[in-house]
């Protein structure tokens, strides 16, 4: 992520959003199928010119009432959208509209970011967000955390910027159990670590984020490794950029 980008997405993640009222009374939204939509306006919401609010109102509604709403594609693979000629992340919208309070970050928790269906969005803090991502694309071992070294197999898993090594072990499996255990003591996702992919069609479980937009590595972008640690972590695939910022919008 380019830094003018990474910048204009905290300030997308920083703006507060419309109040819940408004928002109810601008838009529609249906938690299956994760689509928001334009309800018809009233003229007071419009400033008359050479034509007069009714009008204007009038011609608004024709156009866009009932069609879908925020369905911009931002380079992140998220939808967006302008409201009142400010932008602001479909998802972050939803949220807000559904229980009335602006999220911390929202995590697409099956990893398709245009998945914006209520089951598949939680506000989660940047930590726990990072512990819900997809393996790098680079990842040779087809596990997250696992590598092969010196005719064994070792794991590790990154918390809070601390690498812990959780051993060396005899099998692929032993290695892949002791990881998954400490995933579970320490509260990652069970979808963490799942198949790197393009996008696929709602529908299934744990599918996958765009191939392009994966951030799957440490906890926070200050996250710097060591040269042995970034050098193990490349046989072990799982470095592929700073996991913190995986999906945070």
């Amino acid at each position: 992520m380019s830094a003018e980008r990474e910048t204009r997405a905290s300030a997308l993640r920083r703006r507060e959003l419309p109040d819940a009222d408004l928002l109810r009374k601008l838009l529609d939204y249906d938690p299956d199928a994760g689509e928001m939509r334009w309800l018809e306006r009233t003229p007071d919401m419009f400033v008359g010119g050479k034509l007069s609010a009714e009008q204007i109102c009038k011609g608004w509604n024709a156009r866009y009432a009932g069609s879908l709403a925020l369905t911009a594609m931002s380079a992140d693979g998220r939808h967006h959208g302008r409201i009142f000629d400010r932008t602001y992340k479909t998802h972050r919208v939803i949220w807000k509209w559904v229980y009335g309070v602006d999220p911390d970050e929202i995590d697409h928790i099956n990893g398709v970011r245009t998945d914006n269906r209520l089951c598949n969005l939680r506000n989660v803090s940047r930590a726990e967000n990072g512990r819900n991502v997809a393996r790098g694309t680079n990842n040779t071992s087809g596990r997250i955390g696992v590598y092969h070294k010196c005719g064994r197999w070792t794991a590790r898993i990154w918390v809070s910027k601390k690498c812990h090594n959780l051993g060396m072990f005899d099998t692929f499996d032993a290695a892949v159990a002791a990881r998954k255990d400490a995933e579970r003591k320490l509260g990652f996702h069970p979808n963490h670590g799942r198949e790197t992919r393009a996008d696929t069609p709602r529908g299934g479980e744990a599918l996958p984020t765009r191939l392009s937009l994966q951030f799957s590595r440490y906890d926070a972008p200050h996250d710097r490794p060591t040269l042995t640690q970034w050098a193990d972590d490349i046989l072990a695939g799982v470095h592929g950029g700073w996991h913190g910022l995986g999906d945070n919008l």
